[in-house]
């Protein structure tokens, strides 16, 4: 199957060994979800919208410039702060084989790493991270030679349960399971970069919750709460992430400033898919998801 490679809606080069593609609405047309992309034989279901979201990944990893075998390592996100290694994925990509579907020039089309549930994973070089979403952060880490990435939902960045007093799990954030992997780096060589998450406009967590986080960080980290506590209700969790990996020790951490809630085009078209905007103002627009692609290179 052939498709029209979709050019990014934004490319970011944030450190010489990674670079980041977005990918957004293009007006109504593409959903990024891989959610029924799980094993090479959810790729026999012919013209189906999951087979043609996966050669059109297929070909914005060539234009990408990602060389045979292509890899995109792409974990089912946990909100559990898991991450795991890119080992784990051996064995268990979906990826197209018939010959009679091989290119001439490159005999081996892309390899969607699936089936390993987690939060987030290291990404060796000269392969990628896929995560689609819509509003989540991603979180990149690299210490110039290894490089994690992970997916920075409210719960993947906070065990409620901590809050409570009752721990739920081995790491508070995802942001503590990312810097675990870095154990043997020196702490001054790391650098952090956020792409691609909603602004200050998620409300989900109570009052009382957010102000528990922010004692909990000042308490355990120094922060001032100030920084990512935006109003009633309301929290910056691109801030959130932020300040969590300036918490732990990372001295040189950026944002790209995207906003999947509020950006707009030149035509006042939205650029992004946003669940919290179909939660709250759009309910009877269909849930969509944004495409992110971290390629180290």
């Amino acid at each position: 199957m052939k498709t029209n490679t979709v050019r990014p809606t934004k490319i970011i080069k944030p450190f010489d060994n990674v670079e980041i593609r977005l990918f957004g609405r293009n007006g109504e047309k593409t959903d990024w979800s891989i959610r029924d992309l799980q094993t090479r034989e959810d790729l026999w279901a012919g013209d189906s919208p999951q087979v043609r979201t996966y050669w059109c990944i297929d070909n914005i990893a060539r234009d990408a410039g990602l060389k045979s075998p292509m890899v995109l390592y792409a974990p089912s996100p946990t909100f559990d702060a898991r991450i795991e290694s890119s080992g784990k994925f051996e064995g268990k990509g979906v990826q197209w084989t018939n010959p009679e579907w091989r290119d001439s020039e490159d005999q081996y089309n892309v390899i969607l790493g699936r089936g390993v549930n987690a939060d987030g994973c290291d990404v060796p070089k000269s392969s990628a991270f896929w995560l689609s979403s819509a509003d989540c952060p991603t979180l990149i880490v690299t210490d110039g030679e290894k490089v994690i990435c992970a997916h920075c939902g409210y719960k993947s960045l906070v065990d409620q349960r901590v809050l409570k007093g009752k721990p739920s799990r081995p790491h508070f954030s995802v942001v503590d399971a990312v810097l675990e992997q870095f154990a043997d780096s020196p702490q001054e060589k790391l650098r952090a970069f956020i792409t691609l998450g909603i602004g200050p406009h998620w409300g989900e967590a109570s009052e009382t919750e957010l102000k528990a986080l922010t004692r909990h960080e000042r308490l355990t980290n120094g922060n001032p709460w100030e920084n990512y506590y935006v109003g009633y209700e309301k929290l910056d969790i691109v801030e959130l992430v932020r300040c969590q990996c300036l918490n732990r020790g990372i001295g040189n951490v950026r944002a790209d400033g995207n906003d999947t809630f509020a950006d707009k085009d030149r035509h006042e078209k939205f650029l992004w898919w946003s669940y919290e905007r179909v939660m709250k103002q759009s309910p009877t627009d269909k849930l969509k998801r944004n495409g992110v692609l971290v390629i180290h290179r």
